[in-house]
């Protein structure tokens, strides 16, 4: 006599045998299976494979719909910052000014740049204060500390990366 499951049955049937004589989840793949949720979790990699929104700024530039102009000058303003903290000799964790270095010599040069580093961080906050005067604490939050943005503070800040866009064009753009 031949007995004839349905498929559901035999699901059923195959389930419980799957249950009964599994081995037990084993520590180090229940801590990579972890490891990867939160890997698939992450912003990024919802449908869109653009880097930028691994960061705060690029997360507020997309959801804005802000041109990459505006997103450049958050980076812009980031490294301003990160080297104004590298001149005077405070440390930057993950950060390193590539082929700005300060292996200068000459302590004459080495105030100089530091001089001229705080300048550049000096225009671009007293720029973001005619603005608001909390607005460059909220953009080094941003952009440098990588703090997500307060939503009370979005208007300001997209006006603090078009000043700074601004800014640092024409500083490009000056003949040298």
């Amino acid at each position: 006599m031949k007995i004839i499951l349905s498929p559901s049955q035999h699901l059923l049937d195959v389930s419980k045998r799957w249950r009964t004589e599994s081995k037990p989840i084993r520590r180090e793949d229940q801590a990579r299976a972890d490891a990867l949720s939160v890997a698939l979790a992450q912003p990024h990699r919802r449908g869109s494979y653009d880097p930028r929104l691994e960061s705060p700024l690029g997360r507020f530039c997309a959801s804005r719909g802000l041109s990459g102009h505006l997103y450049g000058a958050g980076t812009d303003y980031r490294n301003v910052v990160l080297e104004a903290r590298q001149a005077m000799g405070l440390t930057n964790a993950g950060w390193s000014p590539g082929s700005s270095g300060y292996k200068v010599e000459d302590d004459e040069k080495i105030k100089k740049r530091v001089r001229d580093t705080r300048d550049r961080q000096d225009r671009a906050d007293a720029t973001l204060k005619r603005i608001h005067l909390r607005l460059p604490s909220a953009m080094r939050d941003m952009c440098v500390l990588e703090i997500e943005h307060n939503q009370e503070d979005s208007a300001i800040l997209q006006a603090g990366l078009v000043a700074l866009d601004a800014l640092f064009s024409s500083v490009r753009k000056k003949p040298k």
